[in-house]
């Protein structure tokens, strides 16, 4: 193929054309350069390799254009004459090897996507679609595609080694719309078996907007909402938890860290993802992917794990990230083992990471390293401020390059899923004073005079979370089988009451922390007359 292809931004191609357009770099995100070119050779075992490279790749490139199979997992709300409505035909599609259970997560992948799940009325495809709606808006079971579950499966494999999931403190950096924070809030719920949870859930992310979203979404934990924290924060300037230091002091035990990005894994969902893809998105994505990482890692306590997670399948945005996260915090961080055979028996297939990967310029030219492109005379200074020294592979024999094999790329052909890479990482040590290489600073001016300390923020301290009166809270129904938990509210008034657990409410006492919401709501009429628990 050329080394330049014209740009195909706005261009409405189905997905097809737009997956031959981009076939070089969709071959390169899938497969290891390095298999290929040793499959290349004249020899007739070489020979058959390529062949098998090649088929693989038409393989891939097909299953792109397939859409999603349906998805679900069941929630603590599905009770047992639920399940065996809509399973007897589960079951007999199992047998036939149209569909199986995801014992992982307690949920079932169907062999039909949503279009063909509608397509059949008077059939048991259309009784196993009103089973599902009907669980849906019941809660009992969440609709879910198998790659943003494994994240959160992940941790939870590793959640004995980080102090046991029950009494977890667990931070959730981009949450939005709230998959994966419902996921963990229902484990760590099981994990207490019936008794309060010690744990808090915080699901943070940067818009306003979408945190409402993340409320609304977790409306239907109910009770177990009550150890769930959502706050709006920048996630590279996350707050520390209390009683913790940057560095790895009592931080969060586990941390998912789904950050945002290009997006060119879900190709399935959305296929218009390649008509409009072009090489400077993700270069735009990978510094604050870094630092939200990095970030990650300073409240990440010593011992705990965190998940960095992407829907996309560029290595600038995956591989590089971490190779790179590794690298800075100078082994204070080490990728886990077994994160692939978890992938496996979740989605039924997984990939390794990619050890080489090449970097493309704005008109898909190939750059071998850093000062090679910043000597290129064709790209614009501006041009070249998008690229980092960190987009690049590291050495073939650092120990970088060795462990990104440890990482996970789920791929459409090999686990029926959307495209997603996924990094276990575990914490050793303490993070370093200053990470390496260390960051060139400017000399800083000359001293000047000490500000004024902010004012206080009338608005945050109005509107903070405090314990209600004695009297509104002996009036609050608690339900059946639950344990009294202390009652908040953020008026006098106590218009709208929540149920906080003790590890929740001090995780609200945070300085600097921009709570949206926290706690299972108890809802108060505005007369005051009665009260009842959601």
């Amino acid at each position: 193929m050329q080394d330049r292809a014209p740009s195909r931004r706005g261009e409405s191609a189905p997905l097809a054309h737009a997956c031959a357009d981009a076939g070089r770099w969709l071959h390169r995100e899938a497969f290891s350069h390095t298999h290929t070119r040793r499959a290349r050779g004249r020899t007739p075992r070489g020979a058959l390799a390529h062949r098998r490279a090649l088929s693989s790749r038409q393989t891939f490139l097909d299953a792109l254009q397939r859409p999603l199979p349906v998805t679900f997992r069941y929630t603590d709300l599905a009770s047992a004459a639920y399940r065996r409505e809509g399973e007897r035909h589960l079951e007999a599609w199992a047998a036939r090897g149209e569909t199986r259970r995801l014992g992982l997560v307690d949920g079932w992948q169907l062999d039909i996507d949503k279009h063909a799940l509608r397509a059949l009325p008077g059939s048991d495809v259309a009784a196993v679609r009103e089973w599902i709606v009907r669980g849906t808006d019941a809660g009992a079971l969440v609709r879910q595609e198998v790659a943003s579950m494994l994240p959160v499966a992940l941790l939870l494999s590793a959640a004995p080694a980080s102090g046991g999931l029950a009494s977890a403190r667990v931070l959730d950096m981009c949450a939005s719309p709230g998959s994966k924070t419902t996921q963990i809030v229902e484990a760590i719920a099981a994990a207490a078996d019936g008794t309060a949870s010690s744990g808090v859930v915080v699901a943070n992310d940067a818009s306003p907007l979408r945190c409402y979203t993340l409320v609304k979404r977790t409306a239907s934990l109910g009770r177990h909402a009550a150890s769930l924290v959502v706050t709006c924060h920048c996630a590279q300037k996350m707050p520390a938890p209390p009683g913790s230091g940057d560095g790895g002091g009592g931080g969060y035990s586990l941390i998912v860290c789904d950050v945002p990005c290009t997006g060119d894994g879900t190709a399935r969902k959305h296929p218009e993802v390649f008509s409009r893809w072009e090489p400077h998105l993700a270069l735009r994505q990978h510094r604050l992917q870094l630092q939200i990482a990095l970030r990650a890692a300073a409240l990440l306590a010593v011992g705990g794990t965190m998940c960095y997670s992407t829907c996309s399948l560029n290595p600038i945005e995956n591989e590089a990230v971490v190779a790179a996260l590794l690298r800075r915090c100078g082994g204070a961080l080490e990728l886990v083992d077994g994160a692939a055979a978890t992938a496996s028996k979740l989605a039924g297939g997984c990939a390794p990471g990619m050890t080489t990967w090449e970097v493309l310029g704005p008109q898909l030219t190939r750059h071998p390293s850093a000062a090679d492109l910043q000597a290129s005379d064709a790209l614009t200074a501006g041009e070249k401020r998008l690229f980092a020294p960190s987009m690049w592979p590291p050495p073939p024999a650092s120990a970088e390059a060795a462990a990104l094999r440890k990482c996970v790329r789920l791929l459409p052909h090999l686990s029926d899923s959307g495209g997603f890479f996924v990094a276990l990482l575990r914490k050793r040590r303490r993070l370093p004073r200053h990470p390496a290489p260390r960051w060139h600073r400017k000399p800083f001016p000359a001293a000047s005079p000490p500000a004024p300390p902010p004012a206080t923020d009338a608005a945050r301290t109005r509107n903070a979370y405090a314990r209600v009166p004695p009297a509104v809270a002996a009036r609050v129904a608690v339900p059946d089988g639950a344990t009294a938990l202390p009652l908040y509210a953020r008026s006098a008034a106590a218009r709208r009451v929540v149920a906080l657990t003790p590890a929740a409410a001090a995780a609200i006492a945070a300085p600097n922390l921009h709570v949206v919401h926290a706690g299972s709501v108890v809802a108060v009429d505005r007369r005051r007359r009665r009260a009842r628990c959601d």
